[in-house]
């Protein structure tokens, strides 16, 4: 009988602890798949004490890693192939398939090992991880620093093949909850175009609301702010250190008062601007956590805007973060000292138990 084995590694960065999401977020289990789950625990042992001999940290397992891994070592088993890149676009990848278990870790590297040898599992524990060490790509995966929790997978084909799988990922943030809620409100709608070749950035009140990008020279100011009554001063700048601004324009806006004000601090590009009050509908993430390291600054960067989280000496926090109906698909990604390792999908467009995306082919941003 002939003996095969194939080695294969996919790392993907795009920039939570196992569960603690909504159902909802929680959007694909491999839970039910029969897994070899002996023999992945002695592979899982063997890899912490390669990186236990060389001055690593242990890697954690986590369970919904697990589901990932299981499931792709299944799917690859029933369709037929050996590759890290799946023929199903919502489990296309490593990161596709890690958010599809229901976690928003999205620095992601796989390991991939698979044999026809029947063996005791003492002599495939030594074949499978010696496979991975001698493997350059394979080595440099298993023996990152960057990487703290994994995940292994093993499946058994009809003809007798074994399919391994071991997923790593960086993890900055253990998240207690993720949850969607929906409710309508009146807000003061603020928008307006500017000729910039840079970012602008603006204050709520004096203090860091967010940030809008350039394209092609100009740029789309569009700020939704709780409806109180009261006044409230927007400040717009470009950006001369971090997190200060150089200021260009304000605006006073009190729609309940019938007026706004509106003031040039020095020259401004402004093409057009509109105040309204509007009834709108939105959904509101509400997030609780603990940054695993809290020494820098975490932001939620959406597709035009980025939020400043702020949270406590031991790195807890909570967010309640708005995404208004009908303005298309959000990914927010959670950046923690310039590292982005956590990312959530939201369509505003979709009913609230079909508004946390799976992973798909989504359009260029």
């Amino acid at each position: 009988m002939s003996i095969r084995f194939i080695i294969a590694i996919l790392v993907i960065i795009v920039a939570a602890a196992p569960g603690f999401c909504s159902e909802s977020f929680i959007v694909n289990s491999a839970g039910d798949i029969e897994s070899l789950e002996p023999l992945e625990s002695l592979v899982f042992d063997e890899v912490n004490k390669v990186r236990e001999d060389e001055g690593l940290g242990e890697l954690l397992r986590d369970a919904r890693l697990d589901d990932a891994a299981r499931q792709h070592s299944k799917e690859m088993a029933d369709e037929g192939y050996f590759a890290h890149i799946s023929p199903f676009p919502e489990l296309e990848n490593p990161s596709h398939r890690v958010y599809n278990s229901g976690l928003t870790d999205c620095t992601v590297s796989e390991n991939l090992y698979w044999t026809n040898e029947i063996a005791s599992d003492e002599d495939l524990v030594a074949k499978i991880v010696q496979g991975w060490l001698e493997s350059e790509s394979h080595r440099k995966a298993m023996l990152s620093d960057k990487y703290d929790y994994s995940g292994m997978g093993f499946y058994r084909a009809d003809d007798g093949g074994l399919f391994c799988t071991q997923v790593f990922t960086d993890r900055t943030i253990l998240f207690d909850k993720i949850e969607l809620s929906s409710d309508i409100e009146y807000v003061r709608r603020v928008t307006a175009t500017f000729e910039s070749e840079d970012d602008i950035i603006y204050l709520l009140d004096g203090e860091y609301a967010g940030r809008f990008p350039v394209k092609d020279g100009i740029v789309l100011v569009d700020i939704f702010l709780k409806y109180e009554g009261g006044p409230a001063v927007i400040t717009l700048g470009r950006e001369v250190e971090k997190l200060k601004i150089k200021a260009f324009y304000e605006e006073e806006v009190n729609p309940a008062a019938g007026f706004y004000l509106s003031y040039y601090i020095t020259d401004s590009s402004l093409i057009k601007e509109e105040i309204s009050v509007e009834k709108i509908g939105k959904y509101t993430i509400s997030a609780k956590g603990r940054i695993i390291e809290p020494e820098g600054e975490v932001f939620i960067v959406d597709d035009d805007r980025s939020s400043l989280v702020e949270y406590e000496e031991d790195g807890t926090f909570a967010i309640e973060y708005p995404v208004y109906d009908n303005t298309g698909v959000h990914l927010l990604y959670f950046v923690v000292d310039n590292s982005t390792n956590h990312r959530i999908i939201v369509n505003s467009e979709k009913p609230l138990d079909e508004a946390f995306m799976k992973m798909q082919v989504l359009p260029n941003k």
